[in-house]
């Protein structure tokens, strides 16, 4: 406030004393001065947003017997990293992540150098939608501590990655694995973004690097299978056999591997397959329903004439019976969809895997 008073009496005294200086002040622009009114505003609003969410997420979480006894815990000992970081994450388990937000934050500004604050910081406001926000005070943080543990460098590809700005994520993949060379699941994560990158080797060499270092990382055991699906679908059949499964449902979660890729066209060859050795095969039925839907294209089935159990019946007609049973379809062409690019993050969850799970 002083400084503002002082600049104030200086233009004053300067327009009494000298008409030049007078005529060298330029008045602001109306539209500069509503635009920063608007920000003024804006950042006003916010912060009694802010505080009415924080409000109401204390008086939610009051009833929790968990959240209480951390509260009196830290209320005790308020400098007590471990306790502060317990209590946002119980609330963030509750479902009020705008307080478990808040801890988080006084924990990085209290601790600025420890990575478990910033990381559950960074985490929840992922888990929020607010990846960008995340990215850049995860980023901020790196650039302040640069000796920060790998797993923080990760977590910054990883949110990169997720803002689809793959470049920079790749950079924190690789200064993650500078760190640690050896960890199977940080080299899984640069065969993540290089394969996002559409980089199909690079991706493959990583996955194996991964599989190398750990052959029990199923995630990056499945991430090798979808490379190799639309290269060379033998060796991708291999890396998902197992002896309990049957051939069909091996060529079925191929297809969902390579669904979740984005690669229609060779997930439907996949489910051909599945489908031929087991018509009924339903997790290869909800699979191309779902490829039905997303690259906008027919089932690929013909829908049967001929009477159930007709001798020498094409196995096509029993898949197109069980795709009419199971989910009532029609031979209608379907709109078409965005790429499949765009599709990824949709059929990531929904694609179904079974029998190698």
């Amino acid at each position: 406030m002083k400084k503002v008073l002082a600049s104030t009496v200086a233009v004053v005294g300067l327009t009494g004393c000298s008409t030049s200086v007078s005529r060298a002040k330029v008045a602001t622009p109306p539209a500069v001065v509503a635009a920063r009114n608007t920000q003024v505003q804006s950042a006003m609003d916010r912060q009694v947003r802010d505080a009415s969410e924080v409000r109401n997420a204390v008086d939610a979480g009051e009833g929790d017997y968990e959240a209480r006894q951390l509260r009196n815990q830290l209320a005790a000992r308020p400098q007590n990293l471990e306790i502060r970081l317990r209590l946002g994450a119980r609330y963030d388990a509750l479902g009020l992540p705008e307080l478990a937000q808040e801890h988080y934050r006084l924990a990085a500004e209290r601790f600025p150098g420890e990575s478990a604050a910033q990381l559950n910081l960074a985490r929840s406001l992922h888990r929020a939608g607010r990846s960008a926000e995340a990215a850049s005070g995860l980023e901020g943080y790196l650039s302040a501590y640069p000796e920060a543990p790998a797993e923080a460098h990760s977590w910054a590809g990883i949110l990169r990655d997720s803002l689809n700005h793959h470049l920079t994520a790749e950079r924190h993949h690789r200064a993650a694995l500078d760190r640690s060379p050896d960890a199977s699941y940080l080299h899984n994560n640069l065969g993540q973004n290089l394969a996002l990158q559409e980089r199909g080797e690079d991706a493959v060499r990583e996955f194996r690097a991964a599989l190398d270092r750990d052959p029990a990382n199923r995630v990056a055991r499945n991430n090798l299978a979808a490379e190799l699906g639309v290269t060379d679908p033998q060796a991708a059949l291999s890396l998902l056999a197992d002896k309990n499964a049957s051939e069909a449902t091996a060529h079925s979660n191929l297809a969902a591997l390579l669904i979740e890729r984005g690669s229609f066209k060779d997930a439907r060859r996949e489910l051909s397959l599945a489908l031929g050795y087991d018509p009924a095969h339903p997790a290869a039925l909800a699979n191309l329903k779902m490829v039905s839907d997303l690259d906008g294209r027919p089932v690929g089935v013909i829908t049967p004439r001929a009477a159930s159990g007709t001798v020498g019946e094409n196995p096509w007609h029993k898949v197109g019976r069980e795709m009419a049973r199971v989910f009532k379809t029609s031979e209608t062409r379907r709109p078409e969809q965005p790429a499949a690019r765009e599709k990824k993050a949709e059929t990531r969850k929904a694609t179904q895997l079974n029998g190698s799970e």
